[in-house]
């Protein structure tokens, strides 16, 4: 994905700050979401934003207009409706891995690869609708591994952002992104149960 009208030190900022983000979801989990919901639907939103309008147009006023639209829509979603904006991040990663395990078309017919693409978007979305239904009935028993796929999906992105160069290999920055996801992840997971075991239970209390 070309980058072309953000500049590079806008994206090392981007990257640290995502990475940041990433880390207090995946390790603090539920505690971060509600303590910063709105800062951190804002941070992921207005990032979104910034790198998708730079993507599309060399016209930086692009980039900073949806970055905006983005920050305030993230904010809103992650503040109002955490549970449907935490179902709805997996969907999304759901869909992108269906999308991409699905074959590329190879035929040469322009009827026949249009047909082909749109057969790998509804698949894509189908994934995604019935990931989106199970995650939110589900949710709070998969807030720990939910809040450290997101995390660890973010930190990959920074990751991704941060090692931007040009004239680099994008396979080794693909490479180091995806082991950042994996690692954080699984580092997460494990850190948010095993401070839940560590925590005290409250007593319960007994009925008059």
């Amino acid at each position: 994905m070309a980058v072309t009208a953000l500049d590079p030190i806008a994206l090392l900022i981007l990257g640290v700050v995502l990475s940041i983000c990433g880390l207090a979801l995946a390790f603090f989990g539920k505690t971060a979401l509600n303590r910063a919901t709105s800062i951190l639907g804002g941070i992921i939103g207005g990032s979104a934003g910034y790198i998708i309008g730079g993507s599309v147009s060399t016209e930086p006023y692009l980039a900073a207009v949806l970055g905006l639209i983005g920050a305030i829509l993230g904010s809103v979603m992650l503040s109002y409706a955490p549970n449907a904006t935490l179902a709805f991040f997996v969907g999304f990663i759901a869909a992108v891995i269906a999308f991409l395990a699905q074959p590329a078309p190879v035929n040469a017919d322009p009827v026949m690869l249009a047909r082909a693409q749109d057969g790998r978007v509804m698949v894509a979305l189908l994934v995604m609708v019935v990931a989106f239904a199970i995650v939110y009935y589900f949710v709070d028993e998969l807030m720990k591994i939910l809040t450290a796929l997101i995390g660890g999906v973010l930190v990959a992105a920074g990751v991704f952002l941060i090692l931007n160069d040009p004239t680099g290999d994008p396979g080794q920055r693909q490479l180091y992104a995806a082991v950042a996801l994996g690692a954080v992840f699984l580092l997460g997971t494990v850190v948010q149960y095993a401070l839940a075991r560590r925590s005290p239970r409250k007593p319960r209390t007994m009925p008059a």
